[in-house]
């Protein structure tokens, strides 16, 4: 199955984990962090920054 979202997407894929689909992967997160916010918006923009963060220091340090 191929997403083509642009911006970060929650998938439910069946467990109890939440699934962020962004930027082409798949991310597991545990749901307790995503509830851990107001909303589902809130949870997004910081994965958004969380996996952009890992993305600029894995090219940093040329691990891609």
């Amino acid at each position: 199955m191929v997403y083509k979202f642009k911006r970060p997407t929650i998938i439910d894929d069946g467990t109890l984990d939440t699934i962020v689909y962004y930027d082409g992967a798949f991310h597991r997160y545990n749901s307790e962090l995503r509830f851990s916010f107001k909303n589902d918006e809130e949870f997004l923009i910081h994965a958004q920054e969380e996996l952009a963060n890992e993305k600029e220091l894995r090219h940093g340090n040329n691990l891609d």
